[in-house]
Parts: C-alpha cells; sequence; structure tokens
C-alpha cells in the first residue's frame, strides 16, 4: 500500500468518524447546541497534523468549517465567535503538530 493511498485511507476514516460524531451531538443536543461540537474536529485535526500532509490538514479544517456553520445555521454572534475561536486553535495545533513532524524526521533513531 503506498503512503498516499495511507494518508488518503485516514483521512477519509477520519473525516467520517468526525461527521458521524458531529451528527450525534446534534441529534442528542438539538438546541442549545454544546460548545464542545468542534472537539472532534481538533482531534481529528492533532491526528492529520502529525501524520498527513499540511494540505490535507488544511482541506480538513475546511471542511470541518463548512460542516459547523451548516449545523449552527442561522449563525450569531457566540456560533460565529465559537467558529473563529476553533479556526484559530486548529490553525495553532496545525502549526505545532508540523513542527513537531519535521523534528521527528530529524532525528537519527
Amino acid at each position: 500500500m503506498s503512503p498516499a493511498y495511507r494518508e488518503n485511507l485516514l483521512f477519509v476514516a477520519i473525516m467520517l468518524s468526525c461527521l458521524a460524531a458531529a451528527l450525534l451531538l446534534r441529534t442528542i443536543f438539538s438546541e442549545p447546541l454544546p460548545p464542545g461540537l468542534a472537539d472532534p474536529f481538533v482531534i481529528g485535526i492533532m491526528i492529520l497534523g502529525y501524520k498527513t500532509s499540511p494540505r490535507r490538514v488544511m482541506l480538513f479544517l475546511a471542511v470541518s468549517l463548512a460542516f459547523s456553520a451548516w449545523l449552527l445555521y442561522p449563525l450569531d454572534f457566540r456560533e460565529t465567535y465559537q467558529m473563529l475561536s476553533y479556526a484559530a486553535l486548529a490553525l495553532v495545533v496545525i502549526g505545532i503538530t508540523q513542527a513537531l513532524r519535521r523534528s521527528a524526521s530529524r532525528q537519527p533513531w
């Protein structure tokens, strides 16, 4: 199995898992949605950030933001702020995981 195929498979598996978790949260807590709606997506970003390329992680972030906006529609200030803070946290996590990935690749094990 090629590395690109494994990365794509991991991306799809994590995306589907996070979407299912978000839909489950939406079903359990119909109104108001819990503030932790983005938590499964942050975990997915951490895993993808360390295991795959930054392009796939940014795609995951874009899809998760679009899905969150769809779930939270119509957006008010609180939900917009929640999505912006999630995006900022996700970018920090992406930067950290990419730095860890680069440093791990330089280690002579």
